[in-house]
C-alpha cells in the first residue's frame, strides 16, 4: 500500500511570502513546478512578495 502512496517525483517545490502584516513568513509546498510558478504569479499580481525554492528528496515511510 505504501507505494501507491509514494510520491512519484523526487523534486519538490516551495513558494515561501511574507504575511501581510509582515510578521511571519508563510509556505505552500507544490510537486510540480507549474503549480508552484502559477500559485507564486498569483500572489505576486496582488503585490505579495514571494519567491520558489526547489529540493531534490528520498521519500519514505516515516510510520
Amino acid at each position: 500500500m505504501t507505494d501507491r502512496l509514494t510520491p512519484t517525483t523526487t523534486r519538490l517545490y516551495v513558494v515561501r511570502w511574507i504575511r501581510e502584516d509582515g510578521r511571519d513568513v508563510k509556505h505552500k509546498h507544490f510537486t510540480r513546478e507549474n503549480d508552484a510558478q502559477n500559485f507564486h504569479d498569483r500572489l505576486t499580481s496582488f503585490g505579495k512578495t514571494a519567491a520558489i525554492f526547489t529540493t531534490e528528496t528520498h521519500w519514505k515511510p516515516t510510520t
